[in-house]
């Protein structure tokens, strides 16, 4: 679902988890890109439920924006008003499964088109998750410019059970004459290294 060409899914190994119940999805009015929500559980096992969460928040392209989303020369470009009310959405969700649920082991992955300082993530830090990663990581480059726009940020129940994370470094680092999008011989190759502009 969602209006924009690019679309939120959530790839598993059935060899080593299985869905457990609905998938949940966040309000598509709210979402260009509607986040979807997953409880999973080890395979074969009763028990170590978790929820797993993948977003793409809006982008900061300033097509549209205004007043509120427009640049507020605060260096976190348009949108930044919409995209702290999609993560206000995403938190509101995430307490909704865990209520119904009882699930309380959380991670929420994704693009969300902020930096580590911006608004977005202080409010996840706000309501008690934590990025996985650390400032100096990055998984995209603007104009030379490296940054981490995509994050992992877990619960304390989540960081407990996690020992071990990394990004893949498919795209981030090549120069933007390579550009990922570019089916045009002679730099196009049918491989994952194609697959987006950023390193998940």
């Amino acid at each position: 679902p969602g209006t924009f060409n690019t679309k939120s899914v959530i790839f598993y190994n059935a060899n080593t988890v299985e869905p457990v119940g609905d998938l949940y999805a966040t309000d598509p009015v709210q979402f260009e890109r509607p986040s979807l929500a997953q409880v999973f559980r080890p395979a074969g096992e009763s028990k170590g439920e978790f929820l797993f969460m993948v977003n793409h928040l809006r982008f900061k392209g300033c097509d549209g924006a205004t007043g509120t989303n427009e640049d507020q020369n605060d260096g976190q470009a348009c949108f930044n008003e919409r995209r702290k009310n999609q993560v206000s959405a995403v938190i509101d969700l995430v307490e909704r499964i865990q209520d119904q649920t009882g699930v309380d082991v959380h991670y929420i992955m994704g693009d969300m088109n902020a930096y580590y300082q911006e608004d977005p993530i202080d409010l996840f830090r706000d309501n008690g998750f934590v990025s996985y990663f650390d400032a100096e990581d990055f998984s995209y480059v603007f104009r030379g410019e490296w940054g981490a726009l995509d994050h992992a940020m877990l619960n304390d129940e989540a960081m407990e059970l996690t020992y071990a994370g990394q990004i893949l470094r498919i795209n981030s680092m090549e120069p933007r004459f390579l550009d990922y999008q570019d089916d045009n011989e002679p730099f196009y190759q049918d491989d994952f290294y194609r697959s987006s502009d950023h390193d998940p």
